[in-house]
């Protein structure tokens, strides 16, 4: 299994090298897991010497866990004199350090093993975590009312197999649920010989063998091409029908069935091809349904959290190796209280139903990648009728979950696929459909609330552009100016757009009826005065010029300048830099107006600096069901208003300390937080931005208390929209205690409107701000 590769630093406790003279060892360990069944490298620095025996200790430990898929461990012991964040937290004693998340007790449910526990288990990495995941979901969930009925007996009957059949299923489960030749099947960590094993597992129903296989769509594809021309020649088909390729073999054998019909009965062809084709792949398995079907659940019970942050990989796979980087302490997540008031599904038929729409969603995300018009097509209207039939039932009209919860919904979900519908619908050029579909997701306000300013756009684009139906336009964004869940940049887009209607239909020429006379001119009900410009600051702008290369992917520019690290700009060496057009503006800043430091981070840069000094806000506790499980990097109102509503008064708090305090007591609050929690997952921190925390010390002295507090209340009132448009450079000089926000373009590019609203509201801030434009000459 290809997984990507990682790089984690963790500390681990090692009490064994601790004596009455010495402190504890502190270790960072950086593991790097190319793929899963390579090699690890296991880097070890020490704040003392280390022992003769600590890499045969770790390597035999990391070993043991991992099983045999690791080939090959290297340890590399390295000593620093770097203190850890945990004994710089202690040497501070006017702050209060928040515990290690994976030695915290207030946690039950979350996995705390360490690498001396997982080596006293012999299951493997894969079967250790799945088993935990139904122990947790089954025993602790308070979602488990709705699985145990099915969950139970099936994982009961599971933990009986021997070790053997468990760690088989638990890989097979993992791979896609399709047929498999068992010649094809090779895990050596397993057993040699899996033949046993597989029959075992056919015996216990949790694999089907080919005794059930019959599709022909299923079989063809287990042979190889050879076996494929070999089946061609034994069915008297020419050599040429279907080429030389597997894809094209199977459909040519499929076109000859349809081509050669018989008049009367049925055809024997295809069953001919199945019998001799089964007779070529042998023994072969697949995964049963029910036992599949269960764990399923389960899975989805387990990682519900994980989608809200817009995790890419959310595969049980990917959710077992991050629970291995939590194993091993190589991924730490926050300490926080786990606090659940009330389940998302009251009922069974609830959780069914939100699975069923998570099966769907999955099927058409497929379709919509393979462009299978007739699949979208005949979904649509089934996907309407349940997202009316779900946006009117019990389950939403009577639920007593908060507006934040409802993303757990089947309607919410029905809700995104009909937006996914919708843009696909346009990109096929049906917009009459596709405003349908917007039409339908505007007549409700329940849910997805913060999408409506983008279907409303979208909406007044069909009509103007597409349709032609300028007064349709300009109802739909009137309504729209009257929402007040559509932002600010949505509705600066909108209000250009109406404008320039109006201005058009005001320019329109009468035109002549047969005969010579004038037609009646028509006039709109709409006028400019409805809609009145934003009041927007403009940014000033600057033009400089570059040497620019043209490559395959995009246009990179040349510049002789001095080498400079990522985030300051002074200057070591001179050279001749290959960058792009950000890099390009960076030296233009450093050279030419002297700016020491500077980051191209866009939102992450404002996201960090909320996110080090609201830490304690965002994880606060004694708000119920905003944390429901021990692994989230945020809570889960933080997209929502009610992140805000929930937390109102220390919120308050905070700001007002922010406008108050020095920055010297600012620079101190950044830098307790980034030495107590570095490396911890937070959804609004970005670790990597900053090169050390005298970095992002000395930006958040140079931003100010005044526009901390501004950008943290922003955040914090709606941090879902706050995060996208914001400069791309930002530039500070420590000992001028200033800063600067760039906005950089390109030959051809130009500001978007969100990036056009941030620009003129840290502008009315009293910001530095400035859009940096690059013309360029192909060298």
């Amino acid at each position: 299994m290809q997984t990507r590769r990682s790089t984690r630093c963790l500390g681990i406790s090692d009490a064994e090298g601790s004596s009455t003279q010495s402190p504890i060892k502190k270790r960072k360990i950086s593991l790097s897991l190319k793929k899963l069944g390579g090699n690890v490298t296991v880097q070890v620095a020490n704040t003392i010497t280390p022992e003769p025996t600590a890499a045969v200790r770790l390597e035999s430990t990391v070993r043991s866990y991992l099983g045999s898929e690791v080939k090959y461990i290297n340890i590399q012991e390295v000593n620093t004199s770097v203190s850890s964040p945990e004994s710089k937290c202690k040497s501070e004693p006017q702050h209060t350090c928040r515990p290690n998340p994976l030695q915290s007790t207030s946690l039950p449910v979350r996995q705390q093993s360490k690498l001396t526990d997982l080596q006293q288990s012999s299951d493997g990495y894969y079967l250790y975590n799945f088993k935990f995941i139904l122990d947790l979901v089954l025993q602790s969930s308070p979602e488990r009312h709705v699985i145990v009925t099915d969950g139970v007996p099936v994982a009961e009957q599971f933990k009986q197999l021997p070790q053997k059949e468990q760690q088989l299923y638990v890989r097979l489960f993992l791979r896609k649920h399709q047929w498999l030749r068992a010649d094809k099947i090779s895990y050596s960590d397993i057993a040699a010989d899996l033949s046993p094993v597989l029959t075992a597992l056919v015996h216990h129903g949790f694999l089907n063998d080919e005794s059930q296989l019959s599709d022909p769509t299923e079989v063809l594809p287990l042979l190889q091409v050879s076996e494929l021309k070999e089946l061609r020649k034994q069915l008297n088909l020419p050599s040429s029908t279907g080429g030389g390729q597997k894809a094209q073999i199977i459909e040519a054998l499929f076109k000859h069935d349809r081509e050669h019909k018989p008049l009367f009965g049925k055809s024997h062809f295809l069953a001919s091809v199945v019998q001799r084709a089964k007779k070529k792949v042998g023994c072969c398995v697949k995964v049963a349904s029910h036992p599949v079907d269960v764990f399923s659940k389960i899975t989805l019970l387990f990682s519900l959290t994980n989608g809200r942050w817009g995790e890419e990989d959310n595969e049980l796979s990917q959710i077992i190796f991050k629970l291995l980087q939590v194993n091993i302490g190589a991924l730490r997540y926050p300490d926080y209280e786990v606090s659940v008031s009330q389940s998302l599904f009251p009922t069974e038929e609830s959780f069914l139903n939100y699975y069923g729409a998570t099966k769907e969603e999955q099927a058409l995300v497929e379709a919509i990648d393979n462009k299978d018009n007739a699949t979208v097509n005949s979904a649509l209207d089934k996907i309407r009728s349940s997202f009316y039939s779900e946006l009117h039932s019990d389950a939403i009209c009577t639920t007593s979950l908060p507006p934040f919860l409802l993303i757990f919904t089947s309607c919410w979900l029905y809700a995104t696929m009909l937006s996914k519908m919708a843009e696909y619908l346009e990109k096929s050029g049906e917009y009459e459909r596709a405003n349908e579909v917007l039409e339908c997701l505007l007549c409700q306000g329940v849910v997805c609330r913060g999408s409506r300013g983008r279907w409303y756009e979208r909406l007044a684009l069909n009509c103007d552009y597409h349709l032609k139906n300028k007064e349709k336009c300009l109802e739909v964004i009137k309504r729209a100016l009257d929402d007040p869940h559509v932002r600010p940049a949505r509705r600066l887009s909108m209000i250009k757009r109406a404008r320039k209607v109006c201005e058009n239909l005001s320019r329109k020429p009468v035109k002549k009826k047969r005969g010579g006379a004038k037609k009646a001119e028509e006039h709109s009900k709409f006028n400019l005065a409805d809609f009145p410009e934003m009041e927007l600051t403009a940014a000033p702008e600057i033009t400089i010029s570059g040497s620019i290369l043209r490559t395959s992917v995009k246009p990179v520019y040349l510049s002789s300048s001095t080498t400079h690290t990522p985030h300051t700009t002074t200057p070591s060496q001179p050279c001749t830099a290959v960058t792009g057009v950000e890099g390009y503006a960076i030296h233009h800043y450093s050279a030419s107006e002297g700016w020491p430091c500077a980051v191209h981070g866009e939102g992450s840069v404002f996201s960090t600096m909320f996110g080090l000094l609201m830490w304690e806000i965002l994880f606060t506790e004694g708000i119920a069901d905003v944390f429901r499980t021990p692994y989230q990097s945020g809570p889960l109102d933080l997209r929502s208003d009610w992140f805000y509503k929930n937390r109102a008064n220390i919120i308050e708090d905070r700001l007002t300390w922010l406008r108050s305090t020095s920055l010297e007591d600012i620079g101190g609050e950044v830098e307790r937080c980034w030495s107590c929690n570095h490396g911890t997952m937070c959804v609004a921190v970005s670790w990597e931005l900053f090169g050390s925390v005298e970095d992002a010390k000395s930006l958040a002295v140079c931003m100010g208390g005044g526009l901390l507090a501004r950008v943290c209340e922003l955040f914090a009132k709606d941090f879902a929209h706050s995060c996208g448009g914001l400069p791309d450079l930002t530039l500070w000089n420590p000992a001028e205690t200033s800063c600067k926000f760039v906005e950089v373009k390109g030959p051809g590019d130009r500001l978007s409107t969100k990036q056009v609203v941030w620009l003129s509201r840290l502008a009315g801030w009293g910001c530095s701000v400035e859009v940096h434009q690059t013309r360029s000459w192909i060298n």
